[in-house]
């Protein structure tokens, strides 16, 4: 799947300029429910600045809080390294992203450096979620070994017997004995005869 097709768009985000208070940036994301917002203007993006860089900025001085959150500038506390995506890649290339460090979101930027929206752990959750078909039609779990044609076999078994398909998952098992755990979800129609026939193809499906 293509960055492109899942891309939170900039024209939806809350965004603040650089020049802005620190104090307008707090509001903000208090506001918005968030942990942090992109800097950007226009298509230009600047970096992002995080309610905990705020707060960490703030009680580490003596004084009044309002007043030094008033005389801050976001571009005085924004982060400027953003990992960075292009629309054209894979969803694949963000999520790695994600998981690296302390990243609330990855950046989504043409090939002219024209700031295009983000990716975030809740799109990519929801994506995950779509795949695994969570919430549609009946889940069963086989177990198999890692041997080639498995799946084909299973396959034909649903077919045969009036299923239709809906998700499928394929998870490497920790084991010694090269086994995976192959999660189906179909449409609940014969179910339970599709269940019973590949049992009796010899295979191992969890209850």
């Amino acid at each position: 799947m293509l960055v492109s097709n899942v891309v939170l768009s900039k024209e939806r985000l809350t965004t603040i300029s650089l020049k802005e208070s620190a104090k307008k940036a707090l509001e903000l994301i208090k506001k918005n429910d968030l942990l942090s917002i992109p800097v950007a203007e226009r298509d230009k993006l600047y970096g992002s600045i995080s309610k905990e860089r705020i707060y960490e900025t703030i009680f580490e001085v003596d004084g009044d809080k309002e007043e030094l959150l008033s005389k801050l500038v976001v571009e005085d506390l924004m982060t400027k390294e953003l990992p960075l995506v292009k629309p054209t890649q894979q969803l694949e290339d963000a999520i790695i992203l994600l998981g690296k460090g302390h990243t609330p979101f990855v950046a989504v930027v043409d090939k002219y450096k024209k700031f295009q929206g983000i990716i975030t752990h809740k799109i990519v959750f929801r994506q995950f979620t779509e795949v695994l078909g969570i919430n549609k039609g009946k889940k069963m779990s086989i177990i198999t070994h890692e041997t080639k044609g498995q799946l084909s076999k299973i396959s034909k078994i649903i077919s045969q017997n009036g299923g239709n398909i809906i998700s499928t998952v394929v998870i490497n098992l920790e084991s010694a004995f090269n086994l995976r755990e192959i999660i189906i979800r179909i449409k609940p129609d014969n179910f339970d005869i599709i269940v019973r026939k590949i049992k009796e193809a010899g295979f191992n499906v969890q209850d």
